[in-house]
Formats: structure tokens, sequence, C-alpha cells
């Protein structure tokens, strides 16, 4: 792999041929995000350098078209002695904002998501002419400066429109997320402390689904 490439926290896509990877967390602890982005050619077997985005982000392919999705970015440094490897930070921003790669190679920015979100990697699926995601993390608390899980399912059509398609049964960040035969499926992740508190708590082992209706 390229030695600038990150080496955790970063999005990552295919669309059959190429692999995508893009920002994310480089070295071993703590450290604030990568702008860099790379494609692997699996054919060639061969890396090759990507426009750099203007700040990190999540990532999806869909008909042919590189997505960057919301994300997050600071002065994250490991917490010293911290059993867990936490992190600590002074400052930190989670972005909404929403890039498509365009036919010259530059990054086109697109309708932005209703509210920041970060921590959703891997907490999407694509269904029909639409991407879904599940959960994330947005703007930390403005009294109390935790971290806070977002709890809705949103729906994206590419170009235009964001919307709500319905509450989940509780807040959650970094969960898996796939679709199956008309349901959306979440397993694992990080949850909040309960209906009242956002903050996240346990990392949980739960598998949930809901029958899919995608807004009109």
């Amino acid at each position: 792999m390229p030695r600038e490439m990150a080496h955790s926290h970063f999005g990552m896509v295919t669309d059959g041929r190429y692999m995508y990877v893009v920002t994310g967390q480089y070295g071993p602890q703590c450290r604030g995000p990568t702008a860099h982005t790379f494609v692997l050619d699996t054919k060639t077997k061969k890396w090759h350098d990507f426009p750099p985005l203007p700040v990190s982000r999540g990532c999806v392919v869909f008909k042919d078209r590189l997505y960057v999705i919301g994300g997050q970015e600071g002065d994250f440094m490991a917490k010293p002695g911290a059993p867990i490897f936490k992190c600590s930070r002074r400052n930190e921003v989670v972005f909404g904002n929403v890039y498509m790669l365009d036919d010259e190679v530059k990054w086109k920015t697109l309708p932005p998501m209703l509210k920041p979100d970060s921590h959703i990697e891997f907490a999407w699926a694509i269904v029909s002419n639409y991407i879904v995601i599940v959960g994330g993390t947005t703007e930390k608390h403005p009294v109390t400066k935790k971290m806070v899980l977002v709890g809705e399912i949103f729906q994206f059509n590419f170009d235009t429109l964001w919307s709500v398609i319905r509450e989940l049964p509780y807040r959650v960040k970094t969960t898996l997320v796939g679709y199956w035969q008309g349901w959306l499926y979440f397993i694992s992740g990080q949850r909040d402390k309960g209906p009242t508190d956002p903050a996240q708590k346990e990392v949980i082992g739960e598998m949930w689904r809901t029958k899919l209706k995608l807004n009109s």
C-alpha cells in the first residue's frame, strides 16, 4: 500500500475493478486526518494517487461516480495512559458537505446533509437510486462538549434532496449497514446512554432490521 495512505478511519468503496480509499487517520495512534486519496487497479495490482479532498470524508460509488459525504477533522491525539487508547482533542469540526468527482476529475459540491455527520464509513447502503445512511455522530453538545450520536436514517437522491426516513431504536455510530429484499439492517456499533442522553456509551453486538419505505 502507498506510504502516505491512511491506516484507519478511512472511507473505502469499489466499483468492481477499482478500489478507492479516501482520507482517514494516518499512523497507529490518535491524530488528525489526512486528505490524501488513492485508487487501486485490481487488474494491474497498482496504486495511484487521486485528487486530494478539501477535507476528510467517507465515500460511496454510484453509477460510476465517486461521492464523498460527511466526516470530521480535529487536533486528535492519544490520551496519555488510557487503557483503551482513548483520544483527546482541543478542536473538532464535523462536516455535512457532499462532493462528487466529475468527468474532469474535479470535486463538485452537492447539497449538504441535513446535519453534520461523521462515523458513517460503512453505515450506508445503495437502494434503487438513493443512498441510505444510518446514524453517526454530529457536532458536540454545546454545554457538556461531549460527543452527540445521531438517531436518524437519512435518504439522499444523489443530486438534490436529503430527507429523514425514520428514527432508529437508539442513536448509534460506526454501525454496519446492509439491504436485502426490502429490509434495511444495521449491525453492531456504539450506542447512546439512553433516550435523554445522546453521548456514547457501550459498544453493542445487536442486529436490527426494518422494512424500508423510501421517501418519494
